[in-house]
């Protein structure tokens, strides 16, 4: 009888201490907002710090993996790319004019808000562009990942579209997997066109070790009426990184298994 209960005290040991590491590991936000004084994230304070903590954060999950776009083709452009071995970004939905381009530098009518790259010693970037005709539908690009990921965060230059906030009242983002989590960058959606011509900087990311997402929606401030234009729509994304979700260790697996095993041939001899 004494061994029985043994037994069921180790098994529920275990369970308390797997809780506890994902609790420790659970859904975190990290965001940052900045008007700097050129196309550059060199003056980006919050958004640098929202970065530094994010890498610490992710890195403590497994390795962090990152596209910069300087090894893109410069000038591809259409709604769907591949940035990486099983890794997709696109314009949400595909059935608009809507489109991505590699590019190089600030460009468009107004160069200094609509996106620059971010990388350091980088100059390649992926530019969002809105064209004209696009009515009251809000900018979403989307990343595809066929294995699943923990952590995402990205770097958002140059956002330059004007109208209606998304309910967090800045941008968001939105990861769908074993569960849906949605956050705010916290940039309350300013300065926008034409309210400023002020380059500007945001940096948007989590991590959550707890669960699993292979859709990772980035929605940004939409224009609610009249015509979108290329200046009111267009922006950068540049350093997406991500930590892919842990796989768990075949012993942890094995130790559930057995512990009920254990308990009922306990059991059955008493």
């Amino acid at each position: 009888m004494q061994g029985g209960i043994n037994m069921k005290w180790f098994s529920l040991v275990v369970v308390s201490v797997s809780w506890s590491v994902a609790a420790e590991a659970q859904w975190s936000m990290f965001g940052g907002f900045d008007m700097v004084n050129t196309a550059s994230v060199v003056n980006a304070t919050n958004s640098l710090q929202a970065e530094a903590a994010w890498i610490n954060a992710a890195g403590a999950i497994d390795t962090i993996h990152t596209v910069d776009f300087e090894t893109l083709t410069l000038g591809d452009s259409g709604w769907l790319h591949t940035i990486a071995p099983g890794v997709r970004m696109m314009v949400h939905g595909g059935a608009f004019a809507d489109d991505l381009t590699v590019s190089s530098g600030p460009t468009g009518v107004y160069p200094t808000i609509n996106g620059f790259n971010s990388t350091q010693g980088g100059s390649q970037h992926m530019r969002y562009t809105s064209y004209p005709g696009s009515v009251g539908r809000q900018p979403t690009v989307v990343f595809l990942f066929d294995q699943p990921i923990s952590a995402l965060s990205t770097f958002i230059t140059g956002q330059g579209t004007e109208g209606t906030f998304d309910f967090f009242q800045s941008t968001t983002i939105h990861a769908f997997g074993t569960a849906n989590k949605q956050m705010g960058i916290g940039d309350n959606g300013n300065p926008y066109w034409p309210s400023t011509q002020q380059p500007n900087v945001r940096f948007g990311g989590f991590v959550d070790g707890s669960e699993s997402f292979t859709r990772v929606e980035v929605r940004l401030r939409w224009y609610s009426s009249g015509q979108d234009t290329p200046w009111r729509g267009s922006f950068s994304l540049d350093d997406v990184r991500w930590v892919y979700a842990p796989i768990p260790a075949p012993g942890t697996v094995a130790v559930f298994a057995i512990v009920p095993l254990l308990c009922c041939h306990r059991r059955h001899r008493t």
